[in-house]
């Protein structure tokens, strides 16, 4: 019974142990899944906060699982996302689909894939750069469960990786481009690389020189000559410094030739380079240089024309003539006179303009004559012939200066004479053209009114045309008068007027003053002349010049050029011209005009009628030259304080319009027309023309008659008036009338250009307006359209 008892007792006490043991082993399995929950949750954070990608794929390439760095890689917002999305990832995430191909070989082939990439397409097409570890998940049979791997975004490093290899391209290419010679060579002294100019300056390639020693031998086989280079270097501390200053060598090429390098060699971490530049042709060009500066040293000391170079003010040289030209030792001359200190006193103004000038860079090259003074109070006469220069980095003027004391003298003793002749036959062929020219005018005028009333075959016809025939050699005798006091020969040849205005239309602005507008009023039509270039630009600076200074407070300069037709009726109402196609260039100011007088002499020889010293009398009659000398011909409209206006008519090249062909057509009418015109010709062929087409006209021969003849007869349909009268001007006259008559119908001619007349009152397009000459025509038709209105 005892024996039972402690068998119960043991039993109690075993069965207490186990289940001590039983509690000992369930704490630890509790403590082992707290471990493994813990362990879980750090994986999974880990899972959850990585910055790569991790994934898990079947074989076939199916989704298992992501984590969000992946799919926020891919472009989802959560892992779920991006499971459902890419359900081929062959098609849908790989650009080159047999990147995929080559990643499962791998797989298959070593179960495991390190450091693969390849290019792949997010969510939103953009391409991005992935760098895949992975590795093949076997089962129990050992065929491949699943793939795991993670990935890492790459795009960064391979764009920067390509943006290297581009600087590295770019900078190869520079390299094989460079005009210098470029070598890198290694710290071992192995040349690395040599770009082709290197090649092309020493003829050595690569494998010509395998290191730097090997060159320089071949380059510097004098010993003697590569001791001095070696210690030159030494000198530079090229070593030490890491850079060597330009240094130029002669090098022996590899065909023998020796070629002038100049040579810089830079030091870096891994490497250093030496850049070439070939200086043979520039030694030679300073060799040749020296030689040419050395004989032309010669010629200027030794020439028989003074030289000089003047610089702030002050000869910087002069050679030998010049100081025996003045009678001073160089030393008193050089960086102690000036130009002044030469110059007679009378030209010193003149003569320190030019040269300030020549140094501003407003004259490039100039010729002028003035006279100076010797050390011995001696007048004489010289020409300078000057131009700018670089003289030691600046500006500097510098000229030659010939005596021409003996030949000046001469010379002016010719153009006296030559002058007086000239003044002589102009004169006398002003007078003639003034005097006879009017007498011509009514000659032809009445002429072709004769010959307009016969009919052909008619005696008086013949009287008629012998008439027309000896008035027009008279004329032409008159033109060759004056073509011969000009003595100007001319080089005629097809100019394009418009062309040649538009290309003298800058020097024009340089030549007016700022407070001047130049206009240019081209016509539409391409318009051609036979002429001399030369001689139209002098007209035109002339009659510019001219209008400048007759505008000293400002104004506008107008030029202007049309194609017009003469046809007999123009002759006959102004009194000059031969029939046909002419090209009109008119040029206008609004300068102070002139007198009758002046309009008188305007072309005489060395009339003029500015201050003393301000002009020369040559500028018209010059122009006046130039004209006949190309069968032109020239009028002018001038009156005091009303501007001037110089029309110019030059033969056409093409065929006469078919305006004047058409003058039949030309329909009449029997209104009663009143024509104010103060110059009695053009007032009375005026009339006579529009008479012989049926109108009834009254004449007036100012603006102040024109009145008075209107507020007596009313009855008067149309008035004709020239813009600038006597007493009142054209539009003074029309307001006038008009209040007479309100609506009378009226026509302004004017031998001013439309820019002109504007400052008369009458603003562009208001009323009807013909420029004269007024070709009978034009005046025809534009009666009938303002009178049938």
């Amino acid at each position: 019974m005892e024996d039972t008892d402690k068998t119960k007792e043991e039993l109690c006490l075993e069965l207490a142990a186990m289940r001590i043991q039983f509690d000992r082993l369930e704490v630890m399995r509790t403590d082992a899944e707290e471990a493994l929950r813990q362990s879980e949750a750090k994986y999974r954070h880990f899972y959850e906060n990585v910055a790569e990608g991790i994934f898990q794929t079947t074989p076939d390439g199916h989704l298992i699982s992501v984590n969000p760095a992946l799919a926020k890689m891919y472009g989802c917002e959560l892992p779920q996302e991006m499971v459902e999305t890419l359900t081929d990832i062959e098609k849908q995430l790989y650009v080159d689909p047999g990147d995929r191909v080559r990643f499962k070989k791998i797989l298959e082939k070593d179960g495991v894939v390190s450091n693969f990439e390849v290019r792949f397409r997010r969510k939103d097409g953009q391409i991005r750069w992935l760098s895949i570890n992975a590795h093949a998940v076997r089962d129990g049979d050992g065929n491949i469960a699943c793939h795991e791997g993670c990935a890492e975004d790459i795009t960064s490093r391979k764009e920067s990786e390509e943006a290297l290899r581009k600087e590295r391209e770019t900078f190869f290419t520079i390299l094989e481009n460079d005009p210098t010679g470029v070598a890198m060579i290694d710290p071992n002294g192995a040349y690395q690389y040599i770009n082709p100019e290197f090649t092309r300056i020493t003829g050595y390639t690569l494998q010509d020189i395998p290191n730097g020693k090997n060159w320089f031998l071949k380059s510097f086989p004098d010993p003697a000559y590569r001791e001095k280079v070696i210690r030159t270097w030494k000198k530079d501390r090229l070593l030490e410094t890491g850079k060597c200053s330009d240094r130029e060598f002669t090098v022996t090429c590899k065909d023998g030739s020796p070629r002038d390098i100049d040579i810089r060699t830079t030091f870096m971490k891994d490497f250093s380079i030496s850049v070439f530049r070939d200086v043979t042709e520039r030694r030679q060009a300073e060799k040749t240089l020296r030689e040419s500066e050395t004989k032309y040293r010669t010629v200027v000391e030794d020439s028989l024309v003074g030289f000089s170079i003047i610089q702030d003010g002050y000869f910087r040289f002069v050679n030998k003539r010049f100081c025996e030209m003045f009678g001073y030792a160089y030393e008193e001359i050089v960086d102690t006179f000036g130009p002044g200190d030469l110059t007679h006193p009378d030209d010193r103004k003149r003569v320190d303009e030019t040269v300030q000038k020549q140094i501003g860079g407003e004259i490039e090259h100039i010729e002028y004559d003035f006279r100076s003074l010797r050390k011995d109070g001696k007048v004489i006469t010289v020409k300078a012939l000057g131009s700018t220069i670089l003289y030691r980095g600046r500006l500097a003027a510098v000229g030659s200066i010939i005596d021409i004391t003996s030949t000046r003298e001469r010379e002016l003793e010719g153009k006296l004479r030559q002058a007086q002749k000239m003044g002589a036959i102009g004169t006398l062929a002003g007078g003639i053209a003034h005097d006879f020219n009017n007498i011509l005018t009514v000659l032809t005028g009445y002429g072709e009114l004769l010959k307009m009333e016969t009919t052909e075959g008619d005696r008086l016809r013949q009287y008629a045309d012998q008439i027309l025939t000896a008035s027009m050699k008279a004329a032409q005798l008159t033109r060759s008068l004056l073509t011969f006091s000009r003595q100007q020969p001319t080089v005629l040849s097809p100019l394009h007027i418009n062309n040649v205005i538009r290309e003298t239309e800058k020097l024009l602005n340089r030549l007016i003053t700022e407070d001047i507008a130049l206009h240019t009023i081209l016509a539409a039509e391409d318009i051609i002349v036979m002429a001399d270039v030369t001689q139209i630009d002098q007209i035109l600076f002339n009659l510019a010049t001219n209008a400048r200074d007759a505008m000293p407070k400002g104004g506008a300069l107008t030029i202007e050029t049309r194609s017009i037709s003469i046809d007999h009726d123009f002759v006959e109402i102004h009194g000059f011209g031969e029939p046909g196609q002419y090209v009109l260039i008119s040029v206008s100011d609004t300068g102070i005009g002139m007198d009758s007088k002046a309009r008188e002499q305007m072309f005489d020889p060395f009339y003029t009628t500015k201050e003393v010293g301000k002009g020369t009398g040559l500028g018209l009659s010059t122009v006046y030259g130039i004209v006949m000398q190309h069968n032109g011909y020239i009028n002018v409209y001038s009156e005091p304080q009303m501007g001037t206006t110089f029309h110019i008519y030059l033969p056409a090249t093409s065929a006469a319009s078919e305006e004047a062909a058409n003058a039949s057509e030309i329909r009449g009418g029997t209104e009663t027309l009143l024509i104010a015109e103060d110059n009695d010709a053009v007032r009375h062929a005026m009339s006579d023309m529009l008479r012989k087409y049926g109108y009834t006209v009254i004449g007036a021969i100012d603006g102040q008659d024109a009145v008075e003849i209107f507020a007596r007869d009313g009855d008067i349909d149309l008035i004709i008036l020239d813009s600038v009268m006597p007493k009142k001007n054209g539009r003074e006259t029309y307001e006038e009338i008009k209040n007479i008559k309100p609506g009378i119908k009226v026509l302004f001619i004017s031998g001013y250009t439309r820019d002109i007349i504007l400052d008369k009152g009458i603003r562009d397009k208001e009323f009807p307006f013909i420029p004269k000459p007024v070709l009978p025509t034009t005046l025809l038709q534009t009666l009938r359209e303002i009178l049938d209105k």
